[in-house]
C-alpha cells in the first residue's frame, strides 16, 4: 500500500469515536487486509535496516481480538469496495 494513502487512513480513523477496548465499528473504506484478516490502521513507523535501507511498518489494530500488529506496509491491502 502507498504510504500517503495509509497515513490518510490513519488520520481518518483517529476521528472515530473510541470505546474502552478500541473502536467498535470501523467503516469498510477505512479497513485494510493483512494475510486475509481485517484490521484498521492506527500508525506508521520507519526504521532503518541493512545499509540504511528504510523499512516502512504499518501498525494495525485487529477488529476481533483487540490486539495490535506491526507488519511491512507493502504487505497490506485496502479492503475492496463492493
Amino acid at each position: 500500500m502507498d504510504k500517503d494513502e495509509f497515513l490518510e487512513m490513519c488520520k481518518k480513523v483517529s476521528f472515530l469515536p473510541e470505546r474502552e477496548y478500541g473502536i467498535k465499528s470501523v467503516p469498510p473504506d477505512l479497513c485494510v487486509k493483512y494475510k486475509g484478516l481485517s484490521f484498521y490502521p492506527v500508525g506508521y513507523k520507519v526504521t532503518f535496516g541493512e545499509k540504511g535501507k528504510p523499512l516502512h511498518t504499518a501498525i494495525l489494530h485487529d477488529l476481533k481480538v483487540n490486539s495490535f500488529l506491526e507488519c511491512e506496509l507493502s504487505k497490506i491491502e485496502r479492503v475492496s469496495h463492493q
